[in-house]
């Protein structure tokens, strides 16, 4: 039965939320969880949690995949920082702290030889050259340079048949985040704020009036 139940933790992400990380995802963050697409794409309004269906996402990958390379890229460190720290938080409030070889600012190196690295994507994408990659998640991608994405970050996938998420709220329809979204190629997520239970429809309400139609749309509704 053990054997079972480890295999079950191995092969689904939710379950390895739940009983590993303790972690209890909404319905639509077990959706993306689950989804085992090579390319996926979530254009998302604010505060609906893709920061943490990362980094469940990405223990879970470094974990059942040893001896790969997992990377958080975001347009500057801070950014990609708030992703890591919840990687951290839910690595040494559980048992996998006894599965860490090393710990830094920007790094974990797990016993079984995989490592989740914490990036800034700059302005041409220097700081994240020469790495070979299997799983890659950009946040907030429409932020991050389009030949970053293209010049500097697909081609660390190539050899490996690896995987990227591209999670960000909308911005630009020139963006190469655009075409994947509109891309039959790409698993396709559009997840506006109001998705989140957490989230009440007076604020939504409230926010609306505050900043106006066109931004409410955009940053709420993810349009």
């Amino acid at each position: 039965m053990e054997k079972e139940k480890l295999r079950a933790i191995k092969d689904d992400p939710v379950l390895f939320s739940k009983l590993v990380l303790k972690f209890y995802p909404f319905d639509y963050q077990e959706k993306i969880l689950r989804d085992d697409s090579d390319r996926l794409i979530a254009i998302s309004g604010r505060q609906i949690g893709k920061s943490t269906c990362s980094a469940i996402k990405l223990i879970h990958f470094a974990i059942t995949h040893p001896k790969t390379t997992s990377i958080i890229v975001s347009a500057t460190l801070r950014q990609s920082l708030e992703t890591f720290s919840k990687v951290q938080d839910f690595v040494n409030s559980s048992i996998l702290k006894d599965s860490v070889k090393r710990m830094t600012r920007t790094q974990i190196f797990f016993k079984n030889g995989s490592r989740i690295v914490c990036l800034p994507s700059g302005r041409y994408g220097s700081t994240l050259r020469g790495l070979t990659v299997h799983f890659a998640i950009l946040d907030e991608a429409s932020f991050i340079y389009d030949e970053v994405i293209t010049h500097a970050i697909f081609p660390m996938l190539a050899t490996t048949k690896g995987k990227i998420w591209l999670l960000t709220t909308p911005w630009d329809r020139n963006h190469i985040t655009y075409k994947c979204f509109n891309s039959h190629c790409w698993s396709i997520y559009h997840l506006p704020s109001s998705i989140n239970p957490l989230i009440t429809k007076d604020f939504l309400d409230e926010q609306r009036k505050l900043i106006g139609e066109e931004r409410f749309r955009l940053e709420y509704l993810a349009e």
